[in-house]
Order: structure tokens, then C-alpha cells, then sequence
């Protein structure tokens, strides 16, 4: 699979790698034909074979134009091989179906056959976006004013989230890093608002990725502060969360800049959530 996602096979590979595509042909037919009293089911698994099977070809073509990160091009082989191998194994449809749908992370809401088929379809168009795609919330301006200072950016986001309740509490405007602890789940967040249609951004979207970068770094080397009777200790923290607000408008070239950000956190176990604002 890493080979194929690197273009490094030979001849003699593609060739043994085309025989076994098409043994899967059959074995797709087979469990097409498992469920020949449930068109629907049928239909849905087909559709979700195919979009996860050429998901790798366009998550490559978008690599190539800059819309896609290299983790993107390796997720996408790599679903595709746990598909064939799932099917290669012969696995009874029924419990293949709930592996696939589960490695995903959707679960079918009931135990109709139509719940089934909605979750194969729901998984197909997810397998069908394209990578710089994303599925983000979009949320109203609570009052960001992305041309002005500073402040005016960053005070309205962090009061939107404040009364979102689900952050803790709310630190003092100079405690370093973190705008919020949650002493109870020990959450730190940090919260930031970035102008991608700055004209430093417009011009060289990868400057993106340096300012998220350094953001991350920042909230990963945090170890402990104290501002006006508001204080971290070491050792307090267990989890580390990024609230990223964006305009509504950047751009796909943008949007892939900040995926690479959030794959690079996910790698130091930060967390990223990502909100277009409106």
C-alpha cells in the first residue's frame, strides 16, 4: 500500500496488483448477490465500494494541485487497502459492513435494513469529497472585526466560545497561551483567530501553516502560568485543544494549509476544531 501511494511499484507489481483487483471484482459480486432481497443495501454498498476505491486517484490528482496534504494521500490508501482486505477475507457481509462503516466512525442508527444503506450512502459521499472539501462548522460573526486590531478579533471569539459553556474558565487577557481551563476535565484551549484574507496569506498561503505552526508549538511547550490569581500548574493539563476561526471565504489553497496544521498537532495530541465565520 505505501509503495502504491508512492508510485514505487514495478511491472510485475502493478500486474499481480490488477489480478488481485480483479478478484475483488468477483468477490464484490458475491456479497452484491448476499443481498439480492435488499436492493437498497446493495445499491449503497456499491456505491461505497467504488468512491472508496478511487478515492486514492483523486486525493493524488488534488496532492499534485496543491488541494491535498500527504496525510490526506496516505489516508486514502490506506482505507482502500482495509476495504480489500476486509473483503478478501471472506468476512459475512452483515459483520464486514459494520467493520467498515466502524473503522470510519459511524455506527448505523438502527437495525433497519434502510439504517444500513443510509450509513453505506452517508460513507460514500464522505469517501467522494474532495480533500480540501471540508466539512467544518459555519457559524454567524459574533462580532469579529477581521480588518481592525487585534483585540477586535480575538475578544468577540473568545466571548463566543465563553458562553458556549463547554470551555472552563476564562483566563486573564495576559495569561500566556491558554484562554481557557476546564479544572474539571483539565482541558486547556487556546483560542485564535486568523485573517486568511490578509494579503500575507493571499499571496503565500503556506504562511498559514508557519502562523498554525507556531501556535501549536506554543500550546505544546506550555507547562505552567499565572495571572491575577488564575494559575496552571505543571502536570495540570491532560488535554490541549486549538479553537481556530476563519472567514467564511478562504480559499482551497488555504483550507489544505490548515488541514497540514491540524495533522501536525494530531501528531503532538493537540487537538484542532476549525469554525468558518460568516
Amino acid at each position: 500500500m505505501a509503495r502504491e501511494a508512492a508510485g514505487n511499484l514495478s511491472d510485475e507489481q502493478r500486474a499481480e496488483l490488477a489480478e488481485l483487483r480483479r478478484s475483488l471484482d468477483d468477490r464484490v459480486e458475491e456479497i452484491v448477490e448476499f443481498w439480492r432481497d435488499s436492493p437498497e443495501i446493495a445499491a449503497a454498498f456499491l456505491e461505497y465500494v467504488d468512491a472508496v476505491r478511487t478515492r486514492p486517484e483523486l486525493a493524488d490528482e488534488a496532492y499534485r494541485a496543491g488541494l491535498a496534504t500527504r496525510a490526506q494521500v496516505e489516508a486514502a490508501h490506506r482505507e482502500r487497502a482495509y476495504l480489500e482486505t476486509v473483503i478478501l477475507l471472506n468476512v459475512a457481509p452483515g459483520l464486514m459492513a459494520t467493520r467498515l462503516l466502524r473503522r470510519g466512525g459511524r455506527r448505523r442508527e438502527g437495525d433497519r435494513p434502510d439504517d444500513l444503506a443510509d450509513a453505506l450512502r452517508a460513507e460514500a459521499t464522505r469517501a467522494r469529497r474532495h480533500p480540501a472539501d471540508v466539512d467544518w462548522d459555519v457559524i454567524d460573526n459574533p462580532g469579529i472585526a477581521w480588518s481592525g486590531p487585534i483585540r477586535s478579533q480575538g475578544e468577540p471569539w473568545e466571548d463566543l466560545l465563553e458562553a458556549g459553556g463547554d470551555s472552563g474558565l476564562r483566563s486573564p487577557p495576559t495569561f500566556p497561551t491558554f484562554d481557557f481551563f476546564d479544572f474539571g476535565s483539565r482541558l486547556a484551549t487556546s483560542a485564535k483567530t486568523l485573517d486568511t484574507r490578509a494579503l500575507t496569506y493571499a499571496d503565500r498561503p503556506s504562511r498559514i501553516f508557519g502562523r498554525l505552526r507556531d501556535y501549536i508549538d506554543r500550546i505544546e511547550r506550555f507547562e505552567q502560568g499565572s495571572r491575577g490569581g488564575f494559575r496552571i500548574r505543571p502536570g495540570q493539563i491532560e488535554r490541549r485543544r486549538l479553537e481556530l476561526a476563519v472567514p467564511f471565504d478562504t480559499t482551497p489553497e488555504q483550507v489544505i494549509q490548515i488541514q497540514r496544521a491540524i495533522d501536525y498537532a494530531a501528531d503532538r495530541g493537540i487537538e484542532v476544531n476549525v469554525r468558518f465565520v460568516q
